[in-house]
């Protein structure tokens, strides 16, 4: 009788005994959706320059659009054109502001370059107080076709922080792009 309430006893605790749970915290956020205001160069059908900085000669290279794109692009693509010693390399730029605490940011575009001579930079650059405290970058050389850049980076962002997202052509003789 004694090693059977024994036995009951070390059952009934057994039993009662709680598996501790253990909380993961994954510490990688998710996604977010598009941040960059106009983020294929055109409007309702149209090319369009709309949330965006563009340097480049529009003197020399008129043509600030083109309808020639990737697969599964949009309609219209940026055209950027370079020229040796002018002391500038033409660029497009946006700003996302608005947004603040640890963010995973992937940035993408399609590139054809025109003349494969230069190498063509996507650029995102964490912006806080006025100075770029971290830049990422993917950029190529000489290629032909459409070709994907991509930049993926884990961000710790202020509410008064931006992110800069720049495309370079990098200046030379014949040096130029198509950006979608």
């Amino acid at each position: 009788m004694k090693h059977f309430l024994i036995l009951i006893l070390f059952t009934s605790i057994l039993m009662s005994c709680k598996k501790d749970t253990e909380i993961i915290n994954n510490p990688t956020p998710p996604i977010i959706n598009n941040l960059i205001c106009n983020p294929s160069f055109e409007i309702s059908g149209h090319g369009s320059l709309n949330c965006w900085k563009i340097v480049k000669d529009f003197t020399t290279f008129p043509d600030t659009f083109s309808t020639i794109v990737p697969t599964n692009g949009g309609q219209f693509s940026l055209r950027l054109d370079g020229i040796k010693h002018v002391g500038w390399a033409p660029f497009a730029e946006t700003y996302i502001t608005n947004l603040s605490g640890l963010k995973v940011i992937s940035l993408s575009a399609y590139v054809m370059s025109l003349y494969g001579g230069q190498s063509i930079d996507l650029t995102l650059e964490h912006i806080r107080g006025g100075l770029v405290i971290n830049s990422k970058s993917d950029y190529h050389w000489a290629f032909s076709g459409w070709r994907k850049f991509t930049v993926l980076d884990t961000l710790s962002v202020n509410n008064d922080d931006s992110l800069r997202v720049k495309i370079i052509q990098n200046n030379g003789q014949n040096s130029g792009a198509y950006i979608d």
